[in-house]
């Protein structure tokens, strides 16, 4: 049977998840293991059956590393999500997708062709990687757009996730947030899995939240502008009002420091687009934004020191010999 394991094309002989372990000389207890994005508690793994196909991850405790972040049940050890437009090449987008060993990319809808062959082409390049679609209304000005659209992503990608986009205004790409909460509330209503696109705007953070979004999506920055974060003050606020709510900051980044920065407010993922997609080297600059998560997730769980207006010696004075 031919499956992946940790990222990896693995053929095996096990049935379940426990004769798996074994196989795999997996034999230390202090493992957690996730089948196909939904973790597999202890108890349950000699019952777990396996098939072809199946994403299986096995992780441990180390010094250091990701922590896991969940979106509406599914479990996520890689806190960096990637777009998948504007690539050289398929072949370079694959090829970013497996050096960020990211686990969620964002797909949009555009109109195929009678014997058009991009959409399956595209199709097929995203279903051979071990990666979760989370469809987007990119490009949508109107409420009844992005529902509909967010309607036929449902009916293309048969997923509930949506990430939802009402634009308003067509020069910085801002979301019209009014819209937003619409649009929200319809979607939340037909059973969707909804991550908005939003502001850093507190009260408007809320009414997503009341009518049924469990993720918040503020901007950085306009969507690939690269400009990083405009208003830390107001993430830092988002982040502190909203303590038990994923926060993803999306649009804008363009460094991986930027990205790290995000991180180390407390932000439990980024999802960027642009700064991969258009970079030199964009199989080079995915592995640096996530590697730069990774080091923004661990900074803000290990607790850093506050700033201060005055300086501290490092030194200690006291036993400083007296040489004047």
């Amino acid at each position: 049977m031919r499956i992946l394991l940790n990222g990896e094309i693995c053929d095996i002989e096990a049935t379940t998840l426990a004769q798996l372990l074994i196989e795999k000389d997996y034999r230390h207890p202090a493992i957690a293991t996730t089948l196909n994005g939904c973790i597999v508690h202890r108890q349950d793994r000699s019952k777990t059956e396996l098939t072809p196909g199946d994403r299986i991850e096995i992780v441990a405790p180390i010094g250091g590393g990701l922590i896991m972040v969940s979106f509406y049940g599914v479990n996520l050890t890689n806190p960096l999500l990637l777009g998948t437009a504007q690539y050289p090449s398929p072949a370079v987008l694959a090829a970013a997708i497996r050096a960020s060993r990211v686990e969620v990319v964002t797909a949009s809808l555009r109109r195929e062709a009678g014997g058009g062959q991009a959409g399956r082409s595209f199709w097929e390049l995203i279903t051979d990687l071990p990666v979760k679609v989370l469809p987007n209304t990119a490009g949508c000005y109107s409420v009844k757009e992005a529902v509909t659209t967010a309607q036929l992503a449902r009916e293309v990608f048969a997923t509930r996730w949506i990430k939802l986009e009402v634009i308003g205004n067509s020069d910085t790409l801002q979301p019209d947030v009014l819209g937003l909460i619409e649009a929200a509330r319809i979607l939340c209503n037909e059973g969707f899995e909804v991550f908005p696109y939003t502001t850093e705007d507190l009260v408007i953070a809320d009414k997503l939240l009341q009518v049924g979004c469990e993720v918040l999506m503020p901007w950085g920055a306009p969507i690939g502008t690269g400009r990083g974060l405009n208003n830390p003050y107001g993430l830092k606020s988002l982040r502190a009002h909203f303590k038990g709510v994923p926060i993803v900051v999306d649009a804008g980044i363009g460094l991986p420091s930027q990205a790290a920065q995000a991180m180390e407010m407390g932000c439990d993922a980024v999802l960027l687009n642009t700064a991969v997609a258009k970079a030199g080297d964009p199989v080079a600059m995915a592995k640096a934004f996530a590697d730069a998560v990774a080091a923004g997730q661990a900074a803000f769980h290990a607790d850093p020191i506050e700033m201060s207006d005055m300086a501290a010696p490092s030194t200690p004075e006291i036993g400083k010999a007296f040489l004047t």
